[in-house]
């Protein structure tokens, strides 16, 4: 009798826990939890519901970034970043229903715990970080400056500026350190912003040969400074000594005249080797100026005006002082005009 009440009354427990577990077949079994929150008994809305109520304002929170002197204050919820909670308690469902109909009744009518956690994921959309590092890279970026002397705008004067350091911000980096941040749930991070070199400093501006066709003047620059100043002819019209900035390419010492074979040095001879009456005088610099040179002349009074076909004179001694002075490589910058205009392309005929 005592084993048939046994019997009996197992299978009524039985019975009643199957019918308590269709009642509650929708509920998730107790013990079970996502992301730290204990959903058991709950259905599914009710368990999203739950979960998200603790996950969400740590959404809300702020990330500082900092990026040079800009500070950025993000909410990582506008940035797309979310806890992906339905399929977290989809998988606790899952669980539930994957225990046979008795141990799971059982854990149902007398609370059972079956001590689950599952982990809750997030997801991290890139898209509007990266956007957002690209506008502010392109507010904060900068590009380096040259040291320059130089021509002005209208090519009628010499303009110089000091070398500058440019900004740059490598935006792959900045956008995975953000994303970093977000990830560790950090309260600010600091993107590195990078100083860009200048290709040419104010140290390494060297020489610098300026020639004014509105004065006849040459002036030898060192860096900034000037350290010479002479006076030159230039071409006289129709010819022209070409305005632009060009390079010493050769240096001559005791050069030789060789004939263009053009008109105005028809009655000249086919060569003229080196010595007082060579037109090139005893120094000359080749420019990549075509048939452009800077030499002494032996017509020494044409110094000072329009008198060339193209070429730039000197005074003879100063034509030998300046030309240990330059080395090849040496930018020449011819500004200015003569009272007819100026041209930018070399004169037609070889001058001297």
């Amino acid at each position: 009798m005592l084993g048939l009440a046994v019997v009996v009354a197992g299978a009524g427990t039985t019975v009643v826990a199957y019918a308590f577990d269709r009642v509650d077949s929708d509920h998730i079994l107790p013990g079970i939890t996502v992301g730290g929150v204990d959903i058991g008994g709950m259905t599914r809305y009710q368990a999203i519901h739950a979960v998200r109520a603790k996950l969400d304002p740590a959404l809300q929170r702020t990330l500082v970034v900092h990026v040079g002197r800009k500070t950025l204050r993000l909410i990582p919820a506008r940035l797309g970043v979310r806890a992906l909670v339905s399929p977290a308690v989809n998988h606790a469902m899952l669980q539930s229903q994957s225990m046979t109909w008795v141990p799971r009744s059982y854990h149902r009518l007398f609370g059972w715990s079956v001590s689950q956690s599952i982990p809750v994921s997030y997801a991290y959309p890139s898209d509007k970080i990266t956007s957002l590092m690209a506008r502010v890279a392109k507010s904060v970026e900068t590009k380096p400056r040259n040291a320059l002397v130089g021509a002005s705008a209208d090519d009628m004067s010499i303009v110089s500026s000091h070398a500058k350091t440019g900004r740059r911000i490598d935006r792959t980096t900045a956008v995975a350190m953000v994303m970093r941040a977000l990830q560790t749930r950090r309260s600010s991070v600091k993107v590195p912003v990078q100083v860009v070199q200048p290709k040419l400093t104010d140290a390494k501006l060297g020489k610098t040969i300026t020639v004014d066709l509105s004065t006849n003047t040459l002036q030898l620059y060192d860096g900034f400074h000037v350290i010479r100043t002479y006076p030159v002819a230039t071409a006289i019209t129709p010819y022209s000594t070409p305005i632009g900035t060009w390079h010493v390419v050769a240096k001559e010492h005791d050069p030789v005249w060789i004939n263009p074979g053009t008109p105005w040095a028809a009655s000249m001879p086919p060569m003229i080797g080196p010595g007082p009456s060579n037109p090139l005088g005893l120094r000359a610099l080749r420019l990549d100026a075509s048939g452009v040179l800077i030499h002494g002349t032996p017509e020494d009074s044409s110094v000072g005006h329009w008198a060339s076909h193209g070429c730039i004179r000197m005074h003879e001694s100063d034509a030998i002082a300046l030309y240990p002075l330059v080395p090849v490589g040496t930018r020449v910058i011819i500004f200015g005009a003569p009272p007819w205009g100026a041209s930018s392309v070399a004169g037609q005929y070889t001058g001297f």
